[in-house]
């Protein structure tokens, strides 16, 4: 006479809590959703401006944090994270704005960078590239800096001669991506 040993509903119950316990510790949860426990630190962008200056503030960016492995990539027609330029009526010279974040860990994962063409048409290449370098440094988790900081994340800098990353932008880009 044969036994039936009926051990499969102990395991299907312990796996699934098993997975519950994973799924819901905060730092497990952080693992699954920064792709199993790296930060995607490729940050695709796609250029539908008018100004040649994205490329140059892009490479700006690339080649100061690349020691991070952090870098822009250019995906054209991938409609996920963007760079437009628009006339708005407003004073404005860029805007920053989340689409979506990773839950919890609060990574971005889709953002739209809008520039005023009302306000940067008259304006200098240079300070075109000082505000697309600002908005990018909001796409690597920069926030505005104080006015006593030496840094593209200043509001309330001079555009016409900061326009490039500085250490202070490069620390804070390591510290996010840690």
């Amino acid at each position: 006479m044969k036994t039936k040993i009926r051990c499969k509903g102990v395991f299907k119950r312990g796996f699934i809590c098993l997975c519950l316990i994973f799924l819901l510790t905060p730092s497990a949860l952080a693992y699954v959703l920064t792709d199993m426990g790296h930060w995607n630190k490729r940050v695709e962008i796609e250029d539908r401006t008018s100004y040649s200056e994205f490329h140059t503030s892009r490479a700006d960016w690339n080649s100061a944090v690349s020691h991070t492995g952090v870098y822009f990539q250019e995906v054209p027609g991938s409609g996920h994270s963007w760079i437009t330029d628009n006339q708005v009526s407003d004073t404005w010279y860029g805007y920053y704005y989340v689409i979506d974040r990773y839950l919890l860990v609060g990574r971005v994962t889709k953002f739209h960078i809008e520039l005023n063409r009302n306000i940067l048409v008259n304006e200098s290449s240079n300070c075109k590239r000082s505000v697309i370098t600002h908005e990018l440094g909001h796409a690597l988790g920069l926030g505005d800096n104080p006015p006593e900081t030496r840094s593209i994340m200043r509001y309330d800098r001079n555009r016409d001669t900061m326009f490039r990353p500085y250490p202070d932008d490069v620390r804070g880009v390591e510290a996010y991506f840690r």
